[in-house]
């Protein structure tokens, strides 16, 4: 693995575990914040949703711009968001703060995603994504479960600590790996338009698109509550 994929790797595991760290703290959270389980699983959302619609936007955004320049930005907001999410006072304030963080970490993972696209020749390319998402999908499942064992000894708030410590040498490390950026090209916003239109007609990607959203709801849509109906139960 390049050392600039080894970077987008570190961001892409970074920003992930950021995203998934909530889930299984919900009822610390809960607690410590005077709130109910029910309300601060709605952090998920409140990460997730704005994680998913920046995207689109994100993209021909990052080609005028360049990939590299979007990313570094959002990888700044991420870790301004976390740093002030340890010192929330209340839930809304936290509820506020994951909203920026969930669009700021929806410019990490799929520039970078792009970012291989452009910089790795097909023969490699499809190694190189591999071995990103592994990154990636391991963030998720270090989020979503040593999140939960950390807070009982540290606390939620020494979580978000970790997790910005985490993003703070992913964005080090961009800034510094990253610094002969690749040059962005004009903003067009009608031919993202087109081709926008051009993926919406195909049925096959109507099909995809269907499904995964089906399968988000029924993923990640329960993982906010288990930490509270194990914890009902004395798990």
């Amino acid at each position: 693995m390049s050392s600039r994929n080894l970077i987008l790797a570190t961001s892409g595991f970074a920003s992930t575990f950021s995203g998934r760290a909530v889930e299984p703290m919900v009822g610390i959270i809960a607690r410590d914040l005077g709130s109910t389980p029910q309300t601060i699983a709605l952090l998920s959302a409140a990460f997730a949703l704005p994680y998913a619609f920046i995207q689109p936007v994100l993209g021909p955004i990052g080609d005028a711009l360049g990939k590299e320049r979007v990313m570094k930005v959002a990888l700044a907001l991420l870790f301004l968001a976390l740093a002030c999410s340890i010192f929330a006072p209340n839930a809304e304030t936290l509820f506020t703060l994951r909203i920026i963080a969930g669009a700021a970490a929806g410019g990490a993972v799929p520039l970078s995603i792009a970012l291989i696209g452009d910089r790795v020749e097909m023969a490699r390319r499809q190694i190189a994504l591999s071995r990103y998402l592994v990154a990636v999908i391991i963030g998720q499942l270090a989020g979503s479960s040593f999140a939960g064992l950390l807070a009982e000894l540290i606390g939620w708030r020494g979580v978000f600590t970790l997790s910005t410590v985490m993003v703070a040498l992913a964005l080090a490390a961009t800034v510094i790996g990253f610094r002969g950026a690749l040059p962005g090209g004009k903003f067009d916003l009608q031919s993202a338009l087109l081709r926008y239109r051009d993926i919406l007609s195909n049925p096959r990607a109507l099909t995809l698109f269907s499904l995964v959203f089906v399968e988000a709801i029924a993923i990640f849509g329960i993982f906010p509550y288990v930490a509270p109906l194990l914890e009902e139960r004395g798990g």
